[in-house]
């Protein structure tokens, strides 16, 4: 089967271009041709880009339109396998795949078939409002934080979402964002959970001696965008309060929080580094805090905790206490608040040895489940489901498309 692959990264490498690049890997070990179209994200925050990222958001970009199409032409894919679209892909190229009748795969990394923003969170709480009340919501409630983004996003949403909401199949990353999507939107395409996958090689020795010590000095780590969405705040006042504790901050590092965190003589930057570098830290860990404000899809780096041996600490929001299996793999606490999470961190420190069982069992767990061989399975099976071009249409590639 040949197998194009189309995404637009996002403005900075995370966790969902890493996966893009698993998926890709992993399609050309099961056989498959593949072809990668990734298209770059903007970074720059000048006052340009930005007009032109907002440009690109309500009609796409034409130089990426028509180098998806000389694409299609040349390589004729079965199956086109598409995670983001913003903001210079545009639902435009889902249009001309639509047209040349080739099945799509969206892998769903958020919420953004009916969240403008893609959090589908407010004030602490899940939201569907644009869904069901019109995208003006997204910027009434100011949901990115900034007027002119949030009108942006609301725009880009209204011209393009429902080009998205009927296409083959979708794959959701936990059982939680299946159920969201199809009470929310009820799409007509199939839709497969498929849980993230680690590779083997991050699975290193499981250093238990560590536990040993969890009572006197405990260990904790951040992962991640340090973001008031993602709780890096919540993080660093857990810092403050708790001076006996390490506290371990690993992503890329902003200027924005350095006046506080320079002050922590208990708190160590890392900064941007590897995946592996990153389960490297977390060994010496005994647990990694996710304080995050929304329901998540599911976070590389809780599964890169399990294979660390390290316990994740998460609210009882989305999909997150399902990914530590109710309790049984990790530690669910009742909110994103630092009260919550303080008492999170005292119960493992107070608890080593069942936080160590914990531990033990979210490591057994990544192991059999979270495997490249179970994705593959799986994602196999959907592609084979997906109906294939018309062999006239292969043979001869060259339908009239709408001009840009």
């Amino acid at each position: 089967m040949r197998v194009y692959v189309l995404h637009n990264d996002y403005g900075t490498f995370s966790g969902e271009e890493a996966m893009v690049e698993a998926i890709a890997d992993l399609l050309v070990d099961s056989g498959h041709t593949v072809r990668k179209r990734r298209i770059s994200g903007i970074e720059s925050r000048k006052p340009l880009d930005f007009v032109r990222a907002a440009y690109w958001s309500m009609v796409g970009d034409k130089r990426v339109y028509r180098n998806v199409e000389a694409d299609l032409d040349e390589f004729v894919p079965d199956v086109v396998f598409m995670q983001n679209i913003y903001p210079r892909i545009s639902s435009r190229v889902v249009g001309l795949l639509s047209r040349r009748n080739i099945p799509v795969v969206m892998r769903q990394a958020n919420y953004r078939l009916f969240c403008p923003v893609g959090t589908a969170s407010r004030d602490g709480g899940f939201c569907a409002d644009c869904r069901y009340h019109g995208e003006s919501r997204a910027v009434i409630n100011n949901c990115s934080g900034s007027y002119p983004k949030s009108l942006i996003y609301a725009l880009r949403h209204r011209r393009h979402a429902r080009h998205l909401r009927d296409l083959h199949a979708y794959i959701a990353q936990t059982h939680y964002q299946k159920r969201v999507l199809k009470q929310v939107l009820d799409l007509p395409g199939r839709i497969d959970v498929i849980h993230n996958l680690v590779p083997a090689a991050l699975f290193g020795p499981n250093d238990e001696a560590k536990w040993t010590t969890a009572g006197e000095r405990l260990a904790v780590a951040f992962v991640g965008r340090r973001s008031e969405l993602k709780g890096y705040d919540t993080f660093i006042e857990l810092a403050e309060r708790m001076p006996d504790v390490e506290f371990h901050s690993i992503g890329a590092s902003s200027d924005r929080w350095d006046d506080r965190t320079r002050q922590l003589r208990n708190h160590t930057d890392h900064g941007f580094v590897s995946r592996s570098e990153i389960v490297d830290i977390l060994r010496g860990c005994h647990c990694i805090a996710v304080p995050s404000r929304w329901p998540e899809g599911m976070p590389n780096v809780i599964l890169e905790a399990f294979a660390a041996g390290c316990v994740p600490i998460v609210p009882a929001i989305g999909a997150l206490p399902e990914i530590v299996g109710f309790g049984k793999f990790g530690v669910v606490v009742d909110s994103p608040s630092v009260e919550s999470f303080e008492f999170g961190l005292s119960r493992i420190a107070n608890r080593p040895l069942p936080a160590k069982k914990l531990a033990r069992r979210g490591r057994a767990h990544v192991q059999s489940v979270h495997t490249r061989s179970a994705y593959q399975e799986r994602l196999n099976s959907l592609l084979d489901s997906l109906e294939r071009p018309s062999a006239d249409m292969r043979d001869n590639p060259d339908v009239k498309d709408e001009p840009v």
